[in-house]
């Protein structure tokens, strides 16, 4: 922890969890016009946990400000039974009218964080703790390798995408330090779908080289992408279905009482080292 002047007493160091590279960002350009709920009409809107399934679902019905009317639903799940894995679906329909759909699909790192603690010697120490250390872009999928400044730990988040949709879609990428970015582009027509499901993979270590932390980090995404969403949602629901066989309390009366006993045990369903992944993906 940096001082002006060193006294007795004053912490020579300090310790924060930082944030690792977010791979949840999806953005929609509808027309040009981004899905933001702060503009346009929000027709309807929903999000449900399944605590058996193990999936968090958001389903919203929007409108732009041109008039142009999207339904998207989207899926993440992180895997309970493959600890490096989590996927996003995402499905965009047209409804009224034909579409030109933007769909980003980004993993970014260092992203500023509202600030806590009034103290700037915190400050100094967490603003953009990760070092970019190697990257590694394709035409679906990255791998960026970061390490924090101090510790010396390294953190190797990557995605891949696989891509459904009745015309043909475009994908462009790009990456530098902090963050890469998939595009991609498409013109619907209403009752048309399109679906993209981004396989997230992360890996971390402070004695492996930054090559043997980045290739389990690809190795990983490709096995997703061979077995593919489905057989990670078998394999949840089936985790899930043995722990709740074993875990489950039943209250009588009290609905509220029983959801939030039964969301503490969903928590507690994950090993705890890898109980921090699962709630980042996984809240609202």
């Amino acid at each position: 922890m940096p001082h002006a002047e060193p006294g007795y007493g004053y912490p020579e160091s300090g310790q924060e969890v930082v944030n690792v590279t977010n791979g949840k960002l999806i953005r929609l350009l509808v027309d040009d016009a981004p899905l933001d709920v702060r503009y346009g009409r929000l027709m309807a809107h929903e999000r449900v946990l399944d605590l058996r399934a193990g999936t968090l679902t958001r389903d919203a019905d929007w409108e732009s400000p041109r008039g142009r009317r999207v339904r998207v639903r989207s899926t993440r799940l992180v895997s309970f039974t493959q600890r490096a894995l989590a996927a996003i679906e995402y499905v965009v329909e047209p409804v009224d009218a034909s579409v030109r759909l933007v769909v980003q699909s980004e993993l970014v790192a260092n992203e500023p964080i509202p600030p806590r603690s009034g103290d700037p010697r915190i400050a100094a120490v967490l603003e953009n703790p990760l070092m970019a250390l190697d990257q590694d872009l394709q035409d679906g999928g990255a791998v960026l390798v970061h390490g924090t400044r101090l510790s010396g730990l390294q953190i190797a988040a990557g995605m891949d995408h696989l891509v459904e949709a009745p015309v043909e879609v475009s994908p462009e990428s790009a990456a530098m330090d902090d963050w890469a970015r998939i595009t991609f582009v498409c013109s619907l027509q209403p009752g048309q779908r399109l679906r993209i499901v981004k396989f997230l993979a992360y890996g971390w270590s402070s004695l492996r080289s930054t090559a043997a932390l980045r290739d389990p980090v690809a190795a990983a995404l490709t096995g997703a992408r061979h077995t593919g969403l489905e057989h990670l949602l078998a394999e949840q629901r089936a985790y899930l279905d043995e722990f709740w066989a074993g875990a489950d309390v039943r209250i009588e009366g009290d609905p509220q009482l029983q959801q939030a006993i039964r969301f503490a045990l969903f928590q507690s369903s994950r090993p705890v080292h890898e109980l921090g992944a699962a709630a980042c993906l996984l809240r609202g």
